[in-house]
């Protein structure tokens, strides 16, 4: 695993231990970073803001966990 993929992965853990305890919207980039031990300047070389955080979370767990086997001639069975 790539340096960048394991800072990835730290924010992403971060993220989502911290939404666990309080509203997405009072989660601050520093709270993100102290939480998994960087400083801010990581985090921005990785994303622009938390929201891109949160849209890099949803594409690489969510989405590709769902698209993962359908293809479009069993879409409708994999539902």
């Amino acid at each position: 695993m790539s340096t960048s993929t394991i800072t990835k992965s730290a924010l992403c853990k971060a993220l989502k231990e911290l939404c666990a305890q309080k509203d997405y919207e009072k989660i601050s980039i520093s709270e993100i970073t102290g939480f998994c031990g960087m400083n801010r300047q990581s985090f921005y070389y990785h994303f622009q803001d938390k929201e891109e955080l949160l849209s890099y979370i949803y594409y690489n767990e969510l989405f590709k966990n769902i698209t993962r086997g359908v293809n479009y001639d069993n879409w409708y069975e994999r539902l």
